[in-house]
């Protein structure tokens, strides 16, 4: 009876997404005036976000759009193009590359001692990850423990731990785990199989949360979380699987390690909702199915015997990406970005002061993924997913003032949000691919990472790989040792494609959904 309630909510929903269900219209910050740009800048030509078609078909967006930021430098991993995320450990990134013609997808390591010339190192392979994951591969969840020095790869229900904290540039593989999946029988479609979509380490680096998003076609269920105990990275083991009849989509922790934030998908709904979400015009039906939930695991960090793990509040909205816990002028908040179709994909802060009454109290989006705009979009690459935001940084979690946000087609987008109420763009850069490339343009989603000292910011994208840009030095927030200098001049002649540029097919984009020429 519960499958048949389950299958029946979905076609609701989907039928729903066919009728237009009517959808609400959200501020959008004003895009950054060409005038407030910089010499050798590349502004956009359309709506704040948009590659026109215009540009796509007369040649002009393989050049790129920037404002207020400058490129240091790119590396394209070996002419493989970058998957869909990135992590760090001190000078090293580590970046999942796609399968191409190889039995696995890959993680590509880099060695950015000299930013301005990042080394590609090797490219990790294992043999056990062959055939694994499905179309997803590694997907989002590649992680690393600051503290403890280790880095930890998923490929479908397969967990590797490599110790990185002796050299960071040679990642020694010391433990491995496969958690299995429920025995949901939906869950082994061969295209996209369950198991670990994302995931975040804690800060101590002893414990993985594991989310599932349930993935096939019809999959509803959970388990929300399946947390790994990785006290002895050697034999590495599922501790306990949460929130079985519900599926989540990434999350984040608390720097203390007690509170989990978490992106739900509500009961008996399950993927069928992120689809809905993330492919359909609505906003109030799949908002009302996804959202924020703040999760007490303090059980857990603080490995008490039988642990519970509560739910301290939830809010609904926001499609159910990706959550960031920040401070802001001596106020705690949740920075959400979300996977939808437009009139959706924005970035929001919540105010978790009160944690148990979280409040929305903005709506970040961008010109093209808002109303009327959504007509505008044009893509000549076929990606599935184009306009919408994707995982998000800050230039300082504990005093927050710049919001860095990957946003797909839209390329890395830089907010002042020192007034979370009304964040404003500032900055934006949309890589160049270069002449002679196969794609019109790139696409943008990793995990950023912003250096305080020299506006450098780190992010990973389809066709470049690897990314290193500057941001104007009026922008750098006073901290002590800021460089307030350009370290590169502005950028002259054009860009010319990269092996990966100029190679890289269309058959499938990083999520692994199939594209059309």
């Amino acid at each position: 009876m519960r499958t048949v309630v389950r299958l029946w909510l979905t076609v609701v929903l989907v039928a729903a997404s066919l009728v237009g269900i009517r959808t609400v219209a959200t501020a959008v910050p004003a895009p950054v005036s060409t005038d407030a740009c910089s010499v050798g800048d590349r502004p956009e030509t359309g709506a704040q976000g948009e590659v026109p078609a215009a540009d796509q078909l007369s040649g002009r967006s393989r050049q790129g759009y920037w404002c207020n930021i400058r490129p240091v430098a790119s590396n394209d991993l070996g002419g493989n193009g970058g998957d869909i995320q990135m992590t760090w450990y001190r000078d090293c990134v580590y970046q999942p590359v796609p399968k191409g013609g190889a039995a696995s997808d890959g993680v590509a390591v880099l060695d950015v001692r000299a930013p301005a010339s990042p080394r590609l190192v090797s490219i990790i392979r294992e043999p056990d990850w062959a055939g694994r994951g499905g179309v997803l591969g590694i997907h989002e969840g590649i992680h690393v423990s600051q503290q403890r020095g280790i880095l930890v790869v998923p490929i479908g229900t397969l967990l590797s731990v490599y110790d990185i904290s002796s050299d960071c540039r040679r990642p020694q593989l010391v433990g491995s785990v496969d958690i299995g999946t429920t025995d949901d029988p939906f869950r082994n479609d061969p295209f996209m199989p369950g198991g670990i979509h994302s995931g975040k380490l804690s800060p101590d680096g002893t414990l993985y949360y594991a989310t599932d998003i349930g993935n096939g076609a019809i999959t509803v269920g959970g388990p929300c979380l399946s947390v790994i105990d990785l006290a002895d990275v050697a034999d590495p083991k599922l501790l306990m699987r949460w929130g079985e009849e519900y599926a989540c989509h990434d999350l984040a922790l608390s720097a203390d390690g007690t509170r989990a934030y978490v992106g739900f998908h509500a009961d008996w709904v399950g993927y069928p909702a992120a689809v809905v979400g993330a492919f359909t015009p609505l906003r109030e039906p799949s908002y009302a199915l996804n959202g924020l939930q703040i999760v007490d695991v303090s059980d857990l960090h603080h490995r008490r015997p039988d642990p519970q793990l509560r739910v301290i509040s939830e809010i609904t909205g926001g499609r159910a990406h990706t959550e960031l816990p920040v401070r802001i002028g001596g106020r705690s908040y949740v920075i959400g970005a979300e996977e939808g179709y437009c009139p959706a994909g924005n970035a929001r802060i919540v105010d978790v002061e009160d944690e148990t009454h979280p409040v929305e109290v903005s709506s970040i989006d961008l010109e093209i993924n808002s109303l009327p705009s959504c007509t505008k979009q044009f893509n000549r690459n076929g990606d599935v997913l184009l306009y919408m935001s994707h995982y998000v940084g800050v230039d300082d979690p504990n005093d927050a003032k710049l919001l860095f946000v990957t946003w797909y087609a839209a390329g890395l987008r830089v907010f002042d949000i020192s007034d979370p109420l009304r964040p404003k763009e500032v900055a934006y850069y949309n890589p160049p691919v270069g002449e002679g490339a196969s794609r019109t343009h790139d696409w943008s989603t990793t995990h950023p990472r912003y250096d305080p000292r020299t506006g450098q910011i780190w992010f990973g994208s389809k066709v470049n790989g690897f990314n290193v840009v500057e941001i104007h030095p009026s922008l750098r927030p006073t901290k002590k040792g800021v460089d307030r200098r350009w370290s590169v001049g502005p950028t002259t002649g054009p860009a010319v494609a990269s092996l990966a540029a100029r190679t890289m097919g269309d058959e499938l984009t990083p999520t692994g959904y199939c594209t059309l020429r």
